[in-house]
């Protein structure tokens, strides 16, 4: 136990409890051994104290005046960063029943304030070494999790450009339009121009990462369509068209099969939406305004965007100043007026874009 409790002499350790008397016999144990020993005598004290800095562990006393110590570890699991923080309760009560509601409200482990030192000791040194345990194999779990995505993010993109490889008219299409739907999620982000339940910081990462398979449905057009030189005929468009909603469904199957990878649904929603319109003449729904999921019609305005400004076989690229006038032209009836105000906010960071990645 000696040596399990020194490795973590260093720990803060917060003592909670009405009785002063008590605390100050209290810390003269554990200061045999741990060296930052803090104490409140009350529930609101505890709260204050965690508020302003998050202990290794908390000792909690039962019976105190005003806030329990239920009540008051039921508000301390509240505070950021002290979910994950052991908490004993510390008390003179044996009640069975009091034990067992302390562990069903989220404390580790129960102590009776009568306990011999040595198990006092003891049981904090276990707690503390767990905690510490969890937090290593958390950190463990986020690297290797930031390793995957790193390595996921790469296939997705390889795959997305083995699609874009067979179309000769939109080499780097899809680097380009994830930076395009990055800079008009942030500005709409910083317009609070929707609510953030619908477009956040997390979100629109899911978003950016999920945008270079909005063509993945191309896979299934014929090259004689794909790369035709010239206007295509009214069968031709048929089977272009048919790329958002075969691309939907192949995005939305996958993530019904790995449903953890939440970017693939916003994957398979921008697939399928990315050429609708914002007055319902889009395919392949035609849907409009609103029915529209937000994540395509951000989609939409970054496609057309680096459609208009990068050469085609059939065109010439456009200016940035035509490009824009377009969209311009296009607002609250290709694009949502909301998403055309950011990019009119940040056109000058479309056009440096775009000259660097031509």
């Amino acid at each position: 136990m000696g040596s399990i409790a020194t490795a973590h002499s260093n720990a803060d350790i917060l003592a909670v409890d009405d009785s002063p008397t008590l605390l100050l016999v209290l810390k003269l144990k554990l200061e045999s051994v741990y060296s930052n020993i803090h104490t409140v005598n009350s529930g609101a004290g505890a709260i204050d104290y965690c508020e302003k800095k998050i202990p290794d562990l908390v000792l909690l006393d039962k019976e105190m005046p005003n806030m329990d110590g239920f009540e008051t570890l039921a508000k301390l699991k509240e505070i950021f960063g002290m979910k994950e923080v052991p908490i004993i309760f510390f008390t003179a009560s044996d009640d069975p029943n009091v034990q067992v509601e302390a562990l069903k409200r989220g404390a580790v482990d129960f102590v009776n304030k009568d306990a011999d030192k040595q198990i006092l000791l003891h049981r904090i040194a276990i707690h503390i070494e767990l905690s510490e345990r969890r937090k290593e194999l958390e950190l463990q779990r986020k690297n290797l999790e930031h390793e995957l995505s790193i390595i996921e993010d790469s296939m997705v993109t390889s795959f997305a450009d083995l699609v874009e490889a067979r179309d000769e008219n939109t080499g780097g299409h899809v680097k380009r339009t994830a930076e395009y739907v990055r800079l008009l999620g942030e500005e709409l982000i910083r317009l609070d121009a929707f609510s953030k339940d619908s477009l956040n910081d997390e979100i629109l990462k899911l978003i950016v990462r999920a945008s270079p398979l909005h063509d993945t449905g191309k896979i299934k057009v014929s090259d004689a369509v794909l790369l035709k030189d010239g206007k295509l005929n009214d069968a031709e468009f048929i089977e272009m068209k048919n790329h958002a909603p075969v691309g939907g469904a192949f995005l939305r199957e996958l993530y019904e099969r790995t449903p953890s990878r939440k970017y693939l649904q916003f994957a398979s929603i921008i697939a399928a939406s990315h050429h609708e319109k914002f007055d319902g003449s889009g395919y392949p729904s035609r849907l409009s305004g609103k029915d529209i999921p937000l994540c395509g019609r951000i989609m939409a305005l970054a496609d057309v965007y680096d459609a208009l400004v990068s050469d085609r076989i059939y065109r010439k690229a456009m200016s940035h100043d035509m490009a824009t006038k377009i969209i311009e032209d296009g607002n609250g009836k290709h694009f949502d007026p909301k998403v055309v105000e950011a990019f009119l906010n940040i056109k000058d960071k479309f056009r440096e874009f775009a000259e660097k990645n031509k």
